[in-house]
């Protein structure tokens, strides 16, 4: 079953809605996942599940930009300028708005020396490890380009594992802006890789699927006994090492899932109940989403001082409520500031 272009665009803009559904469920549920002793455990082994069949979503995003941008040919200065006006102008913005943010709901307000530090040798906000990732991918990508065209298919493969691997022994253990992006460089290379693989016989999807809900299950067994024991699990200290997006079992699943979404039938399933319009429009404000939904977190938590006890007692519909609640109206906000022709290069 072939796709058209236009069929294969919107075959892209359904990976990144997926995603970006994936990602803030992940934020949305991370008070329970992490904190098994305060929640039945029917709840936490449901949601925690949950939880790590979506943790290829950031890698599978960093993938789907390396399967279009390291496959074009253009002028680099052009590529570059175009690219940072996409994502560095945006991280521009919201950088500090965020601080004003969490300086509203959260005060006081950090100083100079405290933000610089947070840029430079921290995680300045929840999220925007990867914007600057994203930033310096975009300014590496024109030299990468000549990379992956001098290489056989073979080399490149070798040279994919190679930052794979270098990638799982960073884990979350990378900080520093100034080389944050080598451990994602592995999953960048991959997207250009197997652009055009997908599991197309019965069997390799099967298989596939397979080994994805296996690997899903020691995640969370995993973080089980991490969260209630003090030794560790298979080398392990915390139950955030288990999920981290360059730990071993996510980048299993995120090799996984990206043939798996690329394949035909998936786009052709969705399309059923989604018409092709609202998939564009999600994949086409998943930036938009990305940025706005941690802020919503931090009006809602403000609104209702309570909200993480609700999300405790009422775990598995509160959860799913709240991510549903923060994904629409993240969209409406993003769909809104799209249609402002001033506004529209914010997202």
């Amino acid at each position: 079953m072939q796709l058209s272009k236009a069929e294969k665009r919107a075959e892209i803009e359904l990976i990144r809605a997926i995603a970006i559904a994936c990602v803030v469920y992940i934020h949305v549920a991370s008070v329970i996942v992490k904190n098994l002793s305060e929640v039945d455990q029917t709840s936490w082994f449901v949601l925690t599940f949950f939880d790590a069949m979506v943790r290829w979503c950031v890698p599978v995003f960093i993938m789907v930009s390396g399967s279009l941008l390291l496959q074009k040919s253009e002028p680099h200065a052009q590529f570059v300028k175009k690219r940072l006006s996409r994502v560095g102008l945006p991280l521009l913005i919201w950088l500090p708005l965020y601080w004003i943010g969490v300086a509203f709901f959260e005060p006081p307000l950090p100083n100079i020396q405290t933000l610089v530090n947070s840029v430079l040798f921290e995680q300045p906000y929840l999220h925007f490890y990867f914007l600057i990732v994203m930033v310096q991918l975009a300014l590496l990508t024109p030299w990468l380009r000549s990379v992956v065209r001098s290489l056989t298919r073979r080399s490149l493969a070798l040279l994919t594992a190679i930052f794979l691997f270098i990638g799982m022994a960073y884990q979350s253990k990378t900080t520093s802006i100034f080389y944050l992006f080598i451990p994602y460089l592995g999953y960048y290379l991959y997207g250009f890789l197997t652009k055009h693989l997908a599991f197309k016989r019965h069997k390799s999807q099967l298989f596939a699927i397979s080994v994805f809900l296996i690997t899903a299950c020691t995640m969370v067994i995993a973080q089980y006994f991490l969260q209630t024991s003090s030794t560790k699990f298979f080398g392990m200290d915390s139950a955030t090492d288990v999920v981290d997006y360059l730990s071993p079992a996510v980048v299993v699943l995120s090799l996984l899932v990206f043939p798996l979404l690329n394949t035909p039938m998936v786009y052709q399933l969705v399309i059923k109940f989604f018409p092709a319009n609202i998939i564009t429009s999600l994949g086409e404000c998943s930036f938009g989403i990305y940025l706005i939904h941690p802020i919503l977190q931090l009006v809602l938590v403000r609104l209702i001082p309570n909200l993480y006890v609700l999300q405790m007692n009422w775990a598995i519909p509160a959860t799913l409520l709240l991510t549903a609640g923060i994904f629409l109206t993240s969209w409406a906000i993003a769909w809104l500031i799209r249609q402002i022709p001033h506004l529209r290069w914010s997202i």
